[in-house]
């Protein structure tokens, strides 16, 4: 109850320990705090649709603007994140970039006719940056560009066969570099006599048939080979149109890939306008390629037994 007033008696609480049944609990020390993180780590890669269009198989005779020097592929980004990238060939190869057309419009074309398709050539096209989203792509068509042919021993021109090597190149946005292989057949034509040298014997120097030999010329190489007589070199001073073919120029198909060497055959006949020793080197000249030569060899003679010879009955000849 209430303390008399003026009591002095003095007052006494005790206060236990504890809480409240509806107090909160104390304070605990916090735990660390773990954030996770992933993520997918990738290096951006394009993916051709064709790789056998690294490769190019070109003719010598064929002209440069002929669709054997060309190729195309297509680059497709497979990720699901945008990639950005410049294009470019190996430095130094006889490779080049004639055109890029993409599927989305590039800024990098701001100054082009088309946001999607690139106006510029070599190393213009290499200036380009491109961005392709997910699942679209860029179409580069690419060129071979034949070296100027070497020199030879003799100083005629270099017509061996070579195999040239390259590489497109894809420079991505992040340093990460994509390689891509070329590769380039160059061939020539070559003609191949049955026979290098002919021997016509004694022909009578007013004979009313002349002496004739058939030699046969055979194109071994994938390309074609256009052919035509050379000069003739005159060993003996009797002049050089003692010696005259049939025909004088023509084609060999070449064999192509897989197929078999093909053939023409000439006559090659003697007419002496003297007596005496008659030889000459003919040249069959190839363009683009490599000929041959052969040798004729025959003599002049006022013998009478000679002059009743005939040419041997073969089957004509296609002049």
């Amino acid at each position: 109850g209430a303390m008399p007033a003026g009591s002095s008696n003095p007052v006494r609480v005790r206060i236990d320990g504890g809480f409240h049944p509806s107090a909160g609990a104390p304070p605990q020390p916090m735990k660390a705090l773990v954030v996770r993180i992933a993520a997918d780590a990738f290096s951006p890669r394009l993916q051709p649709d064709a790789e056998a269009n690294f490769a190019w198989v070109c003719h010598a005779p064929v002209d440069a603007l002929h669709s054997t020097y060309y190729r195309a592929v297509t680059l497709t980004n497979t990720w699901s994140t945008p990639v950005g990238f410049r294009l470019r060939t190996g430095e130094g190869a006889p490779f080049g970039i004639v055109e890029v057309e993409s599927s989305v419009p590039q800024l990098g074309l701001e100054r082009a006719s088309t946001l999607s398709r690139s106006p510029h050539a070599g190393s213009k096209v290499e200036a380009v940056p491109f961005m392709v989203p997910p699942r679209e792509n860029v179409h580069v068509t690419m060129k071979f560009f034949p070296p100027p042919p070497g020199v030879s021993e003799d100083g005629s021109a270099d017509r061996q066969d070579y195999v040239s090597d390259g590489a497109l190149v894809v420079e991505y946005d992040n340093e990460d570099v994509q390689t891509f292989p070329l590769v380039s057949e160059y061939i020539h034509p070559e003609i191949i006599p049955s026979t290098p040298e002919l021997f016509f014997g004694k022909v009578h120097v007013n004979a009313p048939t002349l002496r004739t030999k058939r030699l046969v010329l055979t194109n071994k190489a994938e390309a074609d080979a256009e052919w035509s007589v050379g000069a003739q070199l005159d060993e003996t001073g009797r002049g050089c149109s003692a010696f005259t073919c049939t025909p004088s120029s023509g084609v060999i198909k070449g064999k192509g890939r897989n197929g078999l060497a093909q053939s023409v055959t000439l006559e090659v006949m003697l007419s002496p306008k003297e007596e005496g020793e008659y030889e000459a080197a003919i040249d069959f000249l190839v363009c683009m390629g490599r000929g041959c030569r052969v040798v004729c060899r025959g003599e002049g003679s006022w013998d009478e037994v000679e002059e009743g010879k005939a040419v041997p009955r073969w089957d004509p000849l296609d002049a």
